[in-house]
């Protein structure tokens, strides 16, 4: 009993400390320069969600990392350049977009003094994995197709310029 008892505990105390709702997000104030370097590490979290969770999650916790996330990456003090690579990818779903915004934060925290090129290559990479990770189930066709097999040919480089 007392084994039962003890899983039950480790899957409800799992499930709880995953369930991030990120409501708190509201508040967080983004009125100056301060205000976006504080808001870094809240960011990287939502980015990180957002790639834990599927394309098509309809849960309140993914919707509000997602709008935290553009709410910061729309004024932040960095160039954020979307680039085609992921419009082309949101032609077959518009979450794609999504994305490759999140990518490219958390490519451009992590490696603020980096020119555009190695942000948009690990953005592109991160998105690849997603891609490639079968928990997603991404339908790779159409333009999918190409990316992956650009990053499966280890071109992922040359394509995204494209």
């Amino acid at each position: 009993m007392k084994k039962y008892l003890l899983i039950l505990l480790i899957v409800i105390t799992g499930s709880l400390a995953y369930a991030q709702k990120f409501e708190e997000c509201e508040d967080i104030k983004l009125d100056d320069e301060e205000d976006f370097v504080a808001s870094e590490p809240k960011v990287i979290e939502c980015v990180d969600y957002i790639f834990a969770c599927k394309l098509d999650d309809p849960g309140k916790s993914r919707e509000n990392a997602v709008v935290f996330m553009f709410r910061w990456a729309i004024e932040a003090p960095y160039d954020l350049m979307i680039f085609s690579w992921g419009t082309k990818l949101a032609k077959k779903h518009p979450q794609f977009i999504i994305l490759q915004l999140a990518a490219l934060v958390k490519s451009k925290l992590n490696n603020k003094e980096a020119d555009e090129d190695v942000v948009q290559l690990e953005a592109a990479t991160m998105v690849y994995k997603y891609i490639k990770d079968p928990q997603f189930r991404v339908e790779v066709k159409g333009p999918i197709k190409k990316f992956v097999a650009a990053g499966d040919k280890g071109i992922l480089a040359e394509f995204i310029e494209e």
